[in-house]
């Protein structure tokens, strides 16, 4: 093994030693300068860029704040849609949705204005189309939603919501009546209507 230097009490340290010390710290560097075979959990810090990354095993994330996919506690968009149907969702106005991941936790905000009315009987449910990440598993409760009725102004259901409609790679969520665990069909959702709903979820 090379030697890289020598210690005050006159030992050595080894190269393999002193790149294991090098890589438990944060290592200055710029964005076309990153180590070139990074272990997990290795981070840095890009003059260039002014991001403090992480290694994940797979690629480099960036911790905080940021615009691209490919960051830890990023705040993205997604596209839900409601559904009161057997069978598609509706017209929705999607006033804000958006959902970070910080490690393997999901947590996913959106308030959605009907643009059509609903199926009498049918259960109400939030749907991603395929727009949020893939839950570690379905059927558990994990979050909550209120539901404005247009007509009196005011709020009709305070509900949970359990994801379950599109499955483990299509996360949806289905409202069920506070302190009851009845779906809730009603009521019929009419045009203007707005559903307010947060969830967390592990990601897959």
């Amino acid at each position: 093994m090379a030697l890289i230097a020598n210690v005050t009490n006159g030992t050595t340290i080894s190269t393999t030693w002193g790149n294991a010390i090098r890589d438990q710290g944060v290592q200055v560097t710029t964005s076309g300068a990153r180590p070139s075979s990074p272990i997990e959990g290795m981070c840095i810090y890009e003059t260039d860029t002014d991001l403090l990354l992480v290694y994940n095993g797979s690629a480099w994330k960036q911790i905080g704040n940021g615009a691209t996919s490919n960051t830890f506690g990023a705040w993205s968009t997604w596209t839900p849609q409601i559904r009161q149907s057997a069978t598609a969702g509706m017209s929705t106005t999607v006033s804000y949705a958006a959902y970070c991941i910080i490690g393997k936790t999901c947590i996913a905000n959106c308030r959605l204005v009907a643009g059509a009315s609903g199926t009498a009987g049918q259960t109400i449910y939030v749907m991603s189309n395929g727009t949020l990440p893939t839950p570690s598993y379905y059927g558990m409760v994990n979050g909550h939603g209120l539901l404005f009725d247009v007509s009196i102004a005011g709020y009709v259901v305070e509900a949970y919501v359990t994801n379950a409609l599109g499955g483990s790679s299509d996360p949806s969520w289905g409202f069920y009546r506070e302190n009851t665990g009845v779906l809730a069909t009603s009521p019929t959702l009419a045009s203007g209507d707005t559903i307010n709903l947060q969830v967390i979820y592990e990601v897959a």
